[in-house]
């Protein structure tokens, strides 16, 4: 099948999505083209790849059209209408699943044709709802504002008895103003363009924390990324783990997004106690979940979550959590992310030879995974190296076919300092060993060089190896 819009659409249909799609071509209300329905059914067994040769648009044509020549007009009209469709029953589907949507859409109808007591009765029940969820977010306010402006609009409102209507919904406007402020400083810090935020609240009241749980949130993120201090940090996570129950998933990813962040930074600048709020931070993502993107995991957060454990030396959580999560992986990028995942938790064991089985024959065409086992593929044999100076070759080769690796591919000049100065690091620890020149002068210069060197990678590590020597 042509990599087209409607192949698109039909690849993204769950199993049950592509089920119930039959059923809606099947509807006269939706469809009054049978032609639909038998390009369906021809469609339907190939369902979710479309990659069979039986899916040629011409044999395609002649399933729904069998007495007539191929007509490429015709076909391209078919597939139009196909896709049109598709779109329809993705709008009903999303709406069917958002129940306040439709509500509001039914409100709506009553509004538009006069029928102002069931008009009014369903706004009583749709703002109660909104006002007795458990969680609470800025949809939900706005939601809240939007509709109670509308109630008190309506011409057969009355406008006295329903003024706490507009009173709430204005109140509503202010803080969806403080709100919104809120979080998009947060982002313009992330892209070093905040100004200082002032708050914008002209009518002297204070917001409840129990009604707006995510106004704290915004400004306590805001200001972990404003000042970057410990006690923001700590604030910010204590009052996020407090309340993580009133939080809707969009603002959970918020704050977790931005807690994990700060912690990854703090351990890249050498604090290595973060990573115990690390791990602990990925672990309530799990238990919430929301560290998945469409169901699945990311490589990335996989192997960060692996990684994490691993060095903290929560080897059988760390496995447990491999072999219970791997099935979240995108089945493209599934063994390669396992295989980095086992490799980094055998080096944390110590066990360098298994490292080195898996890695000696990994290839990924992500560049970034591939710098990641290079890199370890390195450390395990200076790890071999310190035990066994007969590696020494063995050490020296691979480092020359890493830094040549490098070279090759079409990276940052900053990143590529970053790997040359680790690999140049643990070369000159070799040829100092090898040479009989290690001694505390040369520990001492070598270690002021990889404190003063803001740009290289495992710098924890590599000082903790020194330290051992």
């Amino acid at each position: 099948m042509e990599n087209t819009k409607l192949k698109i659409l039909l690849q993204a249909l769950s199993k049950k999505e592509f089920k119930y799609l039959r059923w809606f071509l099947q509807s006269d209300f939706f469809n009054t083209d049978a032609n639909l329905l038998l390009l369906y059914e021809a469609l339907a067994k190939h369902h979710p790849e479309f990659e069979s040769a039986a899916l040629a648009k011409e044999r395609l044509f002649s399933k729904v059209f069998p007495s007539i020549a191929f007509n490429d007009a015709k076909w391209r009209n078919l597939t139009l209408k196909m896709k049109k469709a598709v779109e329809e029953y993705l709008v009903v589907c999303e709406v069917k699943n958002e129940q306040i949507t439709w509500r509001k859409l039914l409100l709506n109808s009553y509004k538009n044709r006069n029928l102002y007591a069931l008009y009014k009765k369903e706004f009583e029940e749709i703002l109660a709802v909104l006002e007795n969820s458990a969680v609470q977010n800025i949809e939900s306010l706005r939601e809240k504002m939007q509709l109670q402006k509308e109630y008190y609009y309506h011409p057969l409102t009355q406008k006295i008895k329903s003024f706490s209507h507009l009173q709430s919904a204005r109140e509503a406007l202010e803080i969806l103003f403080e709100a919104e402020q809120s979080r998009m400083a947060c982002d313009e810090i992330v892209l070093k363009t905040a100004r200082t935020m002032k708050s914008v609240r002209q009518s002297g009241t204070v917001p409840k924390v129990e009604i707006y749980p995510y106004l704290p949130l915004y400004k306590s993120i805001f200001e972990l990324l404003d000042n970057g201090a410990e006690e923001s940090f700590q604030n910010a996570r204590l009052y996020f783990l407090e309340n993580i129950s009133r939080f809707c998933k969009e603002d959970k990813q918020f704050a977790l997004f931005h807690l994990i962040n700060y912690t990854v930074n703090q351990i890249n600048k050498g604090k290595g106690e973060y990573r115990r709020n690390l791990l602990d931070i990925y672990k309530i993502g799990l238990g919430e979940n929301i560290l998945f993107e469409n169901g699945f995991l990311t490589s990335g957060t996989f192997n960060n979550i692996a990684s994490t454990g691993a060095a903290l030396k929560e080897f059988d959580w760390t496995m447990d959590f491999i072999t219970e999560y791997e099935q979240y992986l995108y089945p493209a990028t599934k063994e390669t992310t396992k295989s980095l995942a086992l490799s980094n938790l055998y080096f944390q064991q110590k066990q360098y030879a298994k490292t080195i089985e898996i890695l000696i024959q990994f290839n990924s065409a992500d560049f970034d995974n591939m710098l990641i086992a290079k890199t370890l593929l390195l450390r395990s044999y200076f790890e071999l190296f310190l035990k066994d100076r007969t590696y020494d070759e063995l050490l020296h080769t691979f480092a020359l076919s890493f830094i040549r690796f490098i070279k090759r591919k079409n990276i940052s000049i900053n990143k590529m300092k970053r790997y040359f100065a680790f690999i140049n690091v643990i070369k000159e620890i070799t040829k100092s060993i090898e040479a009989g020149q290690w001694d505390k002068s040369r520990k001492e210069a070598v270690t002021k060089e990889i404190a003063q060197n803001n740009n290289m990678i495992a710098k924890p590590w590599l000082l903790e190896k020194i330290n051992e020597l």
